[in-house]
């Protein structure tokens, strides 16, 4: 309940650690961003003059760990049955992709233009021309198309689509953290593992920054230590 006007750097400082001391980093940042986005708002609205947050560093945002599948593993996932057909297809769709979960939800078989997919981001709303990948394609070819405004996948709810994606994973015996986002971040890694540069994977993945797509960067770069250890010694 605290006024505009009474927001001062100090304030703030306090407020961060008060942050700090009672939630984890990530949430911490995401409520200070908030904070953040709100006198940004203030100033436009010339509710004050200046954002006190100019003043203050902000939370660092931790790293996370990005959950991701090896090529073997994708395979042993398409070799196994899942529960539904068609989260298994847009899972495997997205692998090849990097489709999100809500642009893969929202895809219509207009967005479908020959050899790209047109369609424009939810989360970012920017517009993006994604060229297909050949087992991208064979998941489409083997689908019954419908109409032009008609949905290319049919997926229940968020529940039941991380349930079947569970069972499914047991039944591949891969051992884990999968989520249907993980699929995206699998793309990101099987790209730069067959060595496309990172700001062609960045465009690919949609981001409006590189700094974004650098996280999967430093994965690969783990990948080639733990190859380097496992050279035979003389």
């Amino acid at each position: 309940n605290i006024e505009f006007q009474k927001i001062t750097p100090e304030w703030l400082n306090g407020f961060k650690k008060y942050l700090l001391s009672e939630v984890s980093q990530i949430t911490a940042w995401h409520y200070y961003t908030n904070i953040k986005y709100a006198l940004n708002r203030a100033v436009k609205e010339m509710i004050i003059q200046s954002n006190p947050c100019a003043f203050v560093d902000n939370i660092k945002k931790p790293e996370t760990q990005r959950s991701y599948l090896t090529i073997q593993e994708v395979r042993k996932l398409n070799r196994n049955v899942c529960g539904n057909k068609d989260v298994k297809d847009a899972f495997i769709f997205s692998c090849f992709t990097g489709l999100r979960y809500s642009d893969v939800l929202n895809l219509k078989w207009s967005n479908i233009k020959k050899d790209k997919i047109e369609f424009i981001q939810k989360k970012t709303g920017g517009v993006e021309y994604l060229p297909i990948a050949e087992e991208a394609k064979k998941i489409l070819k083997k689908k019954a198309k419908s109409k032009s405004n008609e949905s290319v996948f049919h997926l229940p709810k968020k529940p039941v689509i991380w349930e079947h994606i569970q069972n499914w994973k047991k039944a591949a015996e891969i051992d884990k953290k999968v989520s249907f986002h993980t699929a995206r971040h699998t793309f990101a890694t099987l790209s730069l593992t067959m060595g496309t540069d990172l700001y062609t994977v960045s465009k690919l993945l949609g981001h409006k920054s590189i700094s974004t797509t650098q996280v999967y960067a430093k994965i690969i770069d783990k990948k080639k230590v733990q190859a380097i250890n496992k050279l035979p010694s003389l």
